[in-house]
């Protein structure tokens, strides 16, 4: 990578190097794009950008849309054809959309300048015991509060009016303080909580992940979608299969055949098996993928298969083809 955390060599020379595929250096590289601080490993700006907004759950946003589909006309400045194209008023261009993206990184390799590079260290314990999960926040690095009893002490001994006012307002504040800190590690504890009871069937090795949303969520537990979404923030949990992402759980909805709801997680892993599985010599086509999706009862339009297959860093079939062909 360069200085700003770009990956600008041809993936074609490391699979010429590594004697592999174009397509598994590129899955590679997803994972690594997963890392923090997110865009790392983009291959140029505007792949960096829409990173991030993926890792802050803003892909269906008008943001998104202006980065992926009109990202020439955002860096001529041509503002008045983006909000025609986006269908948005004055207002909303600039207060929010442009707002959302002036708020991302475009060196992320900056962040970690002089700076250590540390693993994650999970904030929630996820554990097995007997049929059931078991959800433990990490209390380890909260801080431990007490009211010191010298202050009521104090209190009782008769002190001057002032004193006993500038006090009380120590110990409200002590009081507070403790509060906020109870409430965050039982907001923490009851979303973790709800996450794990929906993805039982995931961890249970029956499926995918199910559709999850911030706001189901919020609406659930009687919180604020804000309060939710920094709650997942940065925060990961220790499970039997690895330490993940709180946000690992959350995963958008598509409805099935059946008019089942599915997450995009599970299409995007579907898609992945039947990539894995198919004939390297004679790949599957997007049309092709499509077909093998609705026989499993996903009716996705090609268009969205083809957005899929790249998101998951996988080339054309033409690609795919050639590449196998030079092994």
């Amino acid at each position: 990578m360069d200085e700003r955390g770009y990956f600008v060599l041809p993936l074609s020379l490391f699979a010429e190097d590594l004697r592999t595929t174009e397509s598994r250096i590129a899955r590679v590289l997803a994972i690594v794009q997963t890392f923090e601080p997110y865009g790392i490993g983009a291959r140029d700006l505007q792949e960096c950008l829409l990173i991030q907004l993926r890792a802050q759950d803003k892909a269906a946003t008008p943001a998104y849309q202006m980065v992926k589909e009109h990202f020439s006309d955002l860096l001529q400045g041509r503002l008045h054809l983006l909000q025609k194209k986006l269908k948005v008023t004055q207002e909303e261009m600039q207060k929010k959309i442009l707002n959302e993206v002036r708020m991302l990184s475009f060196h992320p390799a900056a962040l970690l300048q002089d700076t250590p590079v540390l693993p994650a260290y999970p904030d929630i314990f996820l554990k097995k015991d007997g049929a059931k999960w078991v959800v433990e926040v990490n209390e380890e690095d909260l801080p431990k509060f007490r009211l010191h009893p010298r202050y009521l002490q104090l209190l009782q001994e008769g002190i001057s009016p002032e004193e006993e006012r500038t006090l009380r307002s120590f110990m409200q504040a002590g009081k507070w303080l403790m509060r906020s800190v109870n409430r965050r590690r039982k907001v923490l504890r009851d979303i973790a909580l709800y996450m794990v009871k929906k993805q039982q069937p995931f961890l249970q090795g029956q499926k995918a992940l199910l559709p999850l949303s911030v706001k189901e969520i919020a609406h659930t537990l009687f919180l604020h979608e804000s309060t939710v979404a920094r709650a997942v923030t940065e925060k990961y949990i220790d499970t039997p299969f690895g330490v993940k992402p709180l946000r690992f759980f959350l995963s958008h909805a598509f409805t099935s055949k059946n008019g089942e709801e599915v997450s995009v997680k599970a299409i995007k892993s579907s898609l992945l098996n039947i990539l894995e599985h198919e004939d390297k010599l004679h790949p599957y086509s997007d049309q092709e993928l499509t077909t093998q999706l609705h026989s499993q009862g996903l009716p996705c339009a090609r268009r969205t298969v083809s957005k899929y297959r790249k998101s998951l860093k996988i080339s054309s079939k033409g690609r795919r083809k050639a590449a196998s062909c030079g092994e």
